[in-house]
């Protein structure tokens, strides 16, 4: 499948960061209310820092699910940080 790309700046990176869990989390309205229409699936997704133009790989890990409703995709890069994607 091919990688999603996400573009954000840094001050939208700041308001996501979670410090003690290492994860950036997005719910999916957010995203949207920024331009930004993510569609989580199993396949890679790039999270690009359009200030400072680095870019992240998340690989897909698990979805957060109760069988009939997903609640959540996440995501994980190679060197540990995690991305959630919440389905609000």
């Amino acid at each position: 499948m091919k990688e999603q790309k996400i573009r954000i700046n840094a001050d939208i990176f700041r308001e996501h960061w979670i410090k003690e869990t290492k994860c950036i989390a997005f719910e999916l309205s957010d995203l949207e209310c920024l331009g930004i229409y993510a569609h989580p699936t199993q396949s890679a997704i790039v999270v690009e820092n359009t200030t400072s133009g680095g870019a992240r790989r998340f690989e897909f890990t698990h979805k957060d699910t109760d069988g009939e409703d997903i609640f959540g995709w996440n995501y994980k890069s190679v060197d540990g940080i995690r991305l959630l994607l919440i389905n609000d």
